[in-house]
């Protein structure tokens, strides 16, 4: 994904100053941009971290200097067991709440009650 994002900025004409970056804050703004696309919220916070383009051929080394890949680091680990009950219990309120919110719920609703009628 990092590299996905990396190219598409580097096609735009920028980079994003990943090290700046913190792992704890960047996945919240994106939690609350998937959530909220809308309110932009991961436009805001990307857009403190944007720098000029590094050449390609310095991404591999770039990127190994990056706080967080690896799994080590200090920051908050979001990672749970698959038995942790709560974890799990959150992770389904979380599906199920961007299943309703999704544009298709409804398309979908009509298909299982086969009303074809719109509303």
């Amino acid at each position: 994904m990092l590299l996905v994002h990396t190219e598409l900025c580097y096609r735009a004409g920028f980079a994003i100053d990943w090290i700046s970056s913190k792992k704890s804050e960047y996945l919240d703004a994106l939690t609350h941009e998937l959530a909220h696309p809308r309110d932009r919220v991961l436009d805001a916070y990307l857009s403190n971290l944007i720098v000029d383009t590094r050449p390609r051929t310095d991404w591999v080394e770039y990127f190994k200097t990056m706080p967080g890949l690896s799994g080590d680091d200090d920051e908050l680990n979001l990672g749970y067991a698959e038995d942790d009950v709560e974890a799990i219990a959150r992770y389904e309120e979380v599906k199920l709440q961007r299943t309703l919110k999704s544009p298709l719920a409804k398309f979908d609703d009509k298909i299982r009650t086969g009303n074809s009628e719109s509303r």
